[in-house]
């Protein structure tokens, strides 16, 4: 009779948080899935991995890898869609979020407009730019190239401070900001042309987001 080899576990110590009050069994689900590997040490002082969804901030705190949990899936229609009614602008969100998910983009800023879209939140915009990004060159993350048309904006200052009466998204300045962007948003008026770019932009989207997921 073979001597089975023994099976040496990893010890991993683990912080859960930000978690719905009724959702914290789904955190011990997903652990439970790779118990057969590792031995898991739950605990918020000095984790090695943070385990959080989007019901709070504190996975901010930790010096430690996140792992975001969700249980939507954006390769089916689902809360993206409620947020843009526009097709392409929606298929443009779920590609981004499904590069973050697949480690092909290094960013911040996906996961943060996740949690955005997920809680309902709103985004503050000026209409005057109100800050330098000073991080622009070689020694930078991300922004490396010092001739972007983000790297020197002019600062500017608000004549008078005006707040608002009701607070709600600004469907104007969200076309504004996708059309920067080269969704190819809905417009009211649209030539053949457009039209064209809009159906192939959304082909190469659909494509992309099933070849990540296959």
């Amino acid at each position: 009779m073979k001597n089975e080899k023994e099976v040496v576990k990893k010890k991993i110590r683990i912080a859960i948080v930000d978690f719905a009050p009724k959702e914290g069994y789904l955190a011990e689900r997903l652990l439970g899935m790779v118990t057969d590997r590792y031995d898991f040490e739950i605990t918020e002082n000095d984790p090695d991995f943070v385990l959080h969804s989007c019901m709070g901030n504190k996975a901010l705190k930790f010096d430690a890898v996140r792992i975001f949990y969700t249980g939507e899936d954006f390769r089916k229609p689902s809360i993206i869609d409620e947020v843009f009614t526009d097709k392409n602008v929606a298929l443009a969100w779920r590609l981004a979020f499904a590069y973050t998910r697949f480690k092909k983009v290094d960013t911040w800023d996906y996961p943060w407009c996740y949690t955005l879209f997920v809680q309902n939140g709103l985004s503050i915009k000026p209409n005057k730019n109100l800050v330098t990004n000073i991080g622009f060159g070689e020694g930078s993350t991300h922004t490396t190239n010092t001739n972007s048309k983000f790297a020197n904006l002019p600062l500017e200052q608000l004549d008078k401070l005006i707040h608002p009466t009701a607070i709600f998204s600004n469907q104007k300045a969200d076309l504004y900001e996708h059309f920067c962007m080269n969704r190819f948003p809905f417009k009211s008026q649209m030539s053949l042309k457009y039209r064209r770019k809009r159906m192939r932009r959304a082909r190469r989207f659909r494509m992309k987001i099933e070849k990540l997921y296959q």
